[in-house]
């Protein structure tokens, strides 16, 4: 989702008389499909090739077709060379339009005020990862805010931490019906955008949201390399970025979000 920033350049420089074939996970491929639809998008495949291993695009069956293929992120080589060149686009990803109207009716039923939808962990933990997400008991000054309505947005097993919340808060976090948070991403990407806000880390659900337009606050760390040495998210233009002082210390800033949040609240 990160990368696709670029891709809408792509489709310019190669103009009418050019294809681009966009090879992504097999979830993402009726979003990428909306989103650049003179496009071909099909799903890639990584498999062990000599021992090493190799991502293929099985779709694309005449090789010769093909005048360039190019690792996505690469592509910031020639367009990305400095922050500047990031443009002050809406959006680069396109959620379904009609499942957007869907779940803004759905999402009245999660009550009152504007709806808030929360990420805090990721599925993946290996290499450190953890450092770069909160304990959850740290976003208790923003589940304290009134006049909003908490909605998960997070994908995998959550029961613990929402118990957790009604038991020590007293509050409710919202479970959305009838949508898996990890494999229905088309889907979670119109339910992002039903949302008033999306407060996170920058897990997979968050570059969804944040892709396709949506108001969204990222919870970072202080030498992220996406902030590319700024104080702002230069690949979101809308997001609003709140980071620690140092890695763990998350109490200011987790205090910071809860004023932050309270004061956006009085405002709607």
């Amino acid at each position: 989702m990160l990368f696709a920033n670029v891709l809408s350049d792509i489709a310019d420089r190669l103009g009418p008389d050019g294809h681009m074939s966009i090879a992504v996970e097999p979830r993402l491929i009726p979003l990428f499909q909306r989103s650049f639809p003179d496009a071909t998008v099909g799903r890639h495949v990584t498999g062990l090739l000599k021992g090493r291993h190799a991502r293929q695009a099985p779709f694309i069956k005449d090789l010769a077709e093909i005048d360039l293929f190019a690792p996505m992120a690469s592509l910031l080589r020639e367009y990305r060379r400095e922050v500047g060149a990031f443009p002050e686009r809406d959006r680069f990803l396109v959620a379904d339009p009609e499942r957007v109207a869907h779940w803004r009716e759905v999402l009245q039923g999660a009550g009152d005020g504007p709806k808030v939808g929360l990420l805090w962990k990721s599925a993946l933990k290996r290499s450190g990862r953890a450092r770069y997400f909160s304990p959850f008991e740290a976003w208790a000054p923003i589940l304290r805010q009134e006049g909003v309505a908490f909605v998960n947005l997070q994908y995998g097993d959550c029961a613990e931490e929402l118990a957790f919340v009604k038991k020590t808060l007293g509050v409710d976090i919202w479970q959305p019906p009838g949508i898996d948070l990890k494999q229905d991403l088309d889907d979670v990407a119109a339910l992002c955008c039903a949302m008033d806000l999306t407060i996170g880390f920058s897990n997979a659900t968050f570059n969804l949201a944040a892709a396709c337009g949506a108001p969204a606050w990222l919870i970072t760390t202080p030498a992220a390399w996406t902030l590319l040495g700024t104080e702002r998210y230069p690949w979101y233009p809308q997001a609003r970025v709140f980071k620690p002082e140092g890695f763990g210390a998350w109490d200011d800033v987790m205090a910071e979000i809860g004023d932050a949040l309270g004061a956006w609240a009085s405002e709607r």
